[in-house]
């Protein structure tokens, strides 16, 4: 890869599939705008910021440097506008009236991204994937070209500065299967490309992605001693995806286990045992807590009694 560090992922099991230096502390150039449209985001869906809100563009967002969505000084620009400014010119100024807009201050919309990325998700993300729009009689097209190279290919940033090289954030999906790539400090932007290219490419070619068990889908219904039924429904918490090499999905074997004896009362979502997903040869890919789908509150005086009888001889 031309690049200083790359990953690739799968968006559902998590599982990486191919890395390099992934966890050196570097400078992310624009990517950094994939937090700030989170929090923008954010902010439209709790209504402290709307699409057709007008943003007054500042000397401080007009005289940004870099790429530009070009504003003008004292304009009124709609929300809209300047979101898809960010993202698809990746314009400094579109980004930073907004962040005045949501934070009041540059600065102080700094410490909402940073309370936001430890809790990460997208919304719009339609927009990450929009290849050009027009504004002031402007056309400005989206700095990503994986988006005209690849027609899976919906997303999601560039980003470029002297010392942090060429990156991209990449997103695909295939035949429902999604794959996220990382690419930084490429020396160009046909290198970013090829290097996000080729990780995608070896992703879909080498490996597969499979949901497991859906949430909350019964697995086990393992008996209860002392409760009001006899037994009770076993599930996982979660969707899980396992990410495997291409042709072993059907090859998966999957077993669950209690922790016995249970006994009443048992609360819904209590840990009840272990749910495992292994791969031809036994070595375990997914190890995921076993949880009662619903409570079983403890049951009548008679049952608790003839049960303690019963725990007595196993």
């Amino acid at each position: 890869m031309d690049a200083r560090a790359y990953i690739l992922l799968d968006h559902d099991s998590g599982r990486v599939l191919a890395e390099a230096h992934a966890d050196d502390r570097m400078e992310p150039a624009s990517l950094t705008k994939l937090m700030t449209s989170y929090a923008v985001f954010a902010a439209l869906k709790e209504g402290r910021l709307k699409l057709t809100d007008m943003v007054t563009i500042s000397e401080h967002a007009w005289k940004a440097e870099g790429s530009r969505t070009f504003v003008q000084v004292g304009t009124q620009i709609p929300a809209e506008v300047l979101i898809k400014g960010m993202l698809v010119q990746s314009g400094n100024d579109a980004t930073i009236a907004l962040a005045e807009k949501v934070g009041g201050t540059e600065s102080a919309f700094a410490q909402i991204m940073n309370t936001y990325a430890k809790r990460l998700g997208m919304q719009y993300y339609p927009w990450y994937g929009l290849r050009e729009f027009t504004w002031n009689n402007i056309t400005q097209h989206n700095r990503n070209g994986l988006l005209l190279r690849d027609p899976t290919v919906d997303g999601i940033k560039t980003g470029h500065t002297d010392s942090a090289g060429y990156c991209l954030i990449t997103s695909a999906k295939r035949g429902g299967m999604r794959l996220t790539s990382v690419v930084l400090g490429s020396p160009s932007i046909k290198a970013r490309e090829d290097a996000s290219a080729a990780l995608l490419n070896y992703g879909y070619t080498f490996y597969e992605t499979g949901k497991v068990k859906a949430r909350g889908e019964l697995i086990l219904q393992p008996p209860v001693y002392k409760g009001l039924n006899a037994t009770v429904p076993a599930g996982s918490p979660a969707e899980l995806y396992v990410t495997v090499g291409r042709g072993q999905f059907a090859l998966l074997h999957t077993s669950a286990s209690v922790k016995e004896p249970l006994i009443a009362p048992i609360a819904a979502g209590a840990v009840l045992g272990e749910f495992t997903v292994a791969v031809p040869g036994g070595d375990v890919v997914i190890r995921e807590p076993l949880v009662a789908l619903s409570a079983d509150p403890a049951g009548g005086l008679w049952t608790r009694m003839t049960d303690s009888i019963a725990l007595w001889f196993k």
